[in-house]
């Protein structure tokens, strides 16, 4: 690597770095471009030499909260027994996740367009086809139904999704530590199959 590619690597970590302590200390509210360049000290010309534009920040940040936190649940998934503990592990460690990372989790939840760009479609896809490898051969075996993937993902994220979109929003009643414990054998029966 030359010493120029390094240096752009470290301008883009400061800038992400930025971003993201924005996110924690201000919240959505607070992320602009004018704070990022604030907090990073790097200039605007430089953000945009970097990622293209704003946007392409916001995206990038997005991808990498995304790698994270599908990264985790992956590899809880692998260290699992069986399609139960697995299922029940991907769950318990989005919310745990969730709970441990609050500034990522909310540029999760508050940053949704970019969930449709291709640099996160590409994060996404990589990871989705891991986790349906993984799937087959317990649908295959009748342990879990035999849905389509988009189902079975819209059965075991959509509820976490929205918990820990209402626990971001402060929403009383919603205690992640509860969910921890009650939502992952729920998700489980959501997609258990006939030998389940």
């Amino acid at each position: 690597m030359t010493a120029k590619q390094d240096r752009g690597r470290q301008t883009i970590r400061i800038l992400l770095d930025a971003a993201l302590d924005i996110f924690a200390d201000e919240g959505v509210e607070g992320f602009t471009i004018t704070s990022v360049v604030n907090r990073s000290g790097v200039s605007v010309g430089s953000l945009y030499h970097h990622f293209g534009s704003f946007d392409g920040l916001s995206t990038a940040l997005y991808a990498q909260c995304t790698a994270e936190v599908m990264d985790t649940m992956i590899d809880t998934m692998h260290r699992a027994s069986t399609a139960r503990t697995g299922i029940e592990a991907m769950a318990r460690s989005y919310l745990r996740w969730s709970r441990d990372h609050r500034p990522k989790s909310l540029v999760l939840h508050t940053a949704r367009e970019s969930e449709y760009r291709p640099a996160v479609a590409e994060v996404k896809r990589s990871r989705l086809v891991e986790i349906e490898k993984w799937l087959m051969p317990h649908i295959e075996a009748g342990r879990v139904q035999a849905l389509s993937p988009v189902v079975i993902e819209l059965l075991t994220m959509g509820p976490l999704a929205m918990t820990v979109g209402r626990w971001l929003e402060n929403m009383p009643g919603i205690d992640l530590d509860e969910a921890i414990t009650v939502m992952p054998e729920c998700i489980w029966f959501s997609v258990k199959g006939p030998v389940g």
